[in-house]
């Protein structure tokens, strides 16, 4: 699969049920896991971005379906968005959602720390 192929299937996979901002005052585990699918969607979007993450996650982009539903590996997406402010910034400023959402998903989701 290649990289524009992983950016549709991850497109395709972009809940639209609620807005992102509708997410951010019901910040449970499944609002997490929502926020994170966006921000792979936000990867996604851009091919180097997307690159530098799937090399740095260890995973192929003929990986990335089966991925899209472990907990872990949302959780490394948001980590990823988390260890990088510029990017951060970026995805938030696009989803138009508060700086800090992205870490209060993040603690949601597994092993999580008290660091983000």
């Amino acid at each position: 699969m290649s990289l524009a192929e992983a950016a549709n299937l991850v497109s395709s996979a972009l809940p639209t049920i609620l807005h992102l901002q509708e997410y951010q005052s019901i910040m449970d585990r499944d609002a997490a896991e929502v926020l994170a699918i966006h921000a792979i969607g936000f990867l996604a979007a851009d091919p180097d971005r997307m690159e530098a993450f799937l090399s740095l996650a260890g995973v192929a982009p003929s990986q990335l379906r089966s991925e899209l539903s472990s907990p872990e590996f949302l959780a490394g997406v948001l980590d990823h968005l988390l260890q990088n402010e510029s990017l951060l910034l970026d995805f938030c400023a696009e989803q138009r959602i508060d700086p800090a959402t992205p870490a209060k998903a993040r603690r949601k989701l597994p092993g999580a720390t008290l660091d983000h």
